[in-house]
């Protein structure tokens, strides 16, 4: 018999996207405290990034990565009139 225990662990937040309002000096700021921040910086959404970790063994990655590339908005979809569109999160004031 197996003594391996296993944990699996589900975290999941969902919160509704609002542009990244920081003044100059604000930002100047936070990217000298952290300068690695330079590199991932946008000048719409400032620090505010997705990561995900994903582990497991065998696991395709050129597979994984065009099926969540395929998730990616276009610049389109982005810009459309998203009031028009039913909230799939009613629970979430937008």
């Amino acid at each position: 018999m197996d003594d391996e225990i296993y944990f699996v662990i589900r975290v999941c937040s969902t919160s509704v996207a609002r542009r990244h309002n920081v003044c100059e000096t604000e930002q100047k700021e936070i990217l000298e405290a952290e300068p690695n921040l330079l590199q991932k910086w946008d000048q719409t959404w400032g620090d505010r990034m997705n990561e995900i970790v994903l582990m497991g063994i065998d696991m395709d990655r050129e597979a994984i990565e065009k099926q969540l590339d395929a998730c990616i908005l276009t610049p389109d979809e982005m810009h459309m009139d998203w009031s028009k569109l039913s909230n799939p999160l009613p629970w979430a004031e937008i």
